[in-house]
């Protein structure tokens, strides 16, 4: 099958393997502490899982992490990277980064049945409890993240699931009960995903029962949009969210002592779940609340 081109300065690290290409690595239970000191040098990709680092497959000769458990004290410094793009330092409790072929539209890669516990106490540009990076043609399928997590970069891309979910990617059924924090005003927060990033790509089933304490201030933005909310941050560029349970709390940092929060309740919760257009609200439908 078709490899990945990797650089030598954009590696791939885990605690299992660093890159995996067209494998299979299933029923795997990892309890470490993972200290990540970052790159030495700006705008350059790196990227680190708890199960691995980068993930590569195609429809041909798939990807497939599968019922995997981590258990982890993971602390990530970015370095000397300040993105919080593509090129940036990702960290995921399970991978750090998956893509495949350029144009592939099938399911090229496969993270089912995976659970990420432990703290995650990050300053990247990317950190989530089960994949940081979604780049392409990804699927994340009955994951469940519990990890408590807090990440203090400026203007990252966080979440609980995953940072960024590309074209003809899908989260499908994940649990999130793990509580985030970010504290920085231009840093994007989602409970599930931060950054909805492809036409094709979408959400279904699944819930969040953790709180989520957004450091996000809409000031920063020059529209005045919250990029923050229990499903996304931005609810942007997707085919659908649905048939989600939206639960936990929201609020927003206001420093080491208390954040300040909102009164989330079945009449006003849709204002919480995100920012999007009102065309692209019209996409999110079958939402249930439940109180936490």
């Amino acid at each position: 099958p078709d490899r990945p081109r990797r650089a030598a300065d954009t590696p791939g690290a885990g605690v299992l393997a660093g890159p995996v290409a067209g494998s299979t690595i299933e029923n795997v239970t990892v309890k470490a502490t993972l200290t990540i000191s970052g790159a030495d040098v700006d705008n350059k990709r790196f990227s680190v899982g708890g199960i691995a680092g980068f993930v590569f497959g195609t429809p041909e000769a798939p990807a497939l992490i599968k019922g995997c458990t981590v258990t982890a004290t993971a602390n990530v410094e970015s370095g000397k990277n300040t993105k919080n793009g593509a090129t940036c330092v990702h960290y995921g409790g399970i991978v750090g980064f998956s893509t495949t072929v350029s144009g592939t539209t099938a399911i090229a890669c496969t993270l089912e049945n995976c659970v990420n516990n432990g703290t995650i106490t990050a300053k990247s540009g990317r950190s989530a409890g089960i994949l940081a990076a979604a780049n392409l043609a990804t699927l994340i399928k009955n994951c469940v993240n519990n990890a408590t997590h807090t990440n203090s970069f400026a203007n990252a891309r966080i979440a609980q699931i995953v940072c960024t979910l590309g074209n003809y990617s899908g989260v499908l059924g994940c649990t999130n009960n793990g509580d985030l924090t970010t504290t920085d005003a231009k840093t994007t927060t989602g409970g599930m995903v931060a950054l909805f990033n492809g036409d094709e790509s979408y959400l279904e089933g699944g819930t969040n029962t953790g709180t989520i304490i957004t450091g996000f201030d809409p000031s920063t933005d020059g529209n005045n949009r919250n990029f923050s909310g229990i499903i996304g941050a931005n609810i942007s560029k997707f085919k659908h969210v649905k048939d989600f349970v939206v639960s936990g709390k929201y609020g927003h940092y206001k420093g080491a002592d208390a954040p300040e929060m909102e009164t989330v309740t079945a009449e006003n919760f849709r204002d919480y779940i995100g920012y999007r257009t009102e065309a692209n609200d019209a996409k999110i439908t079958g939402l249930t609340y439940v109180a936490p």
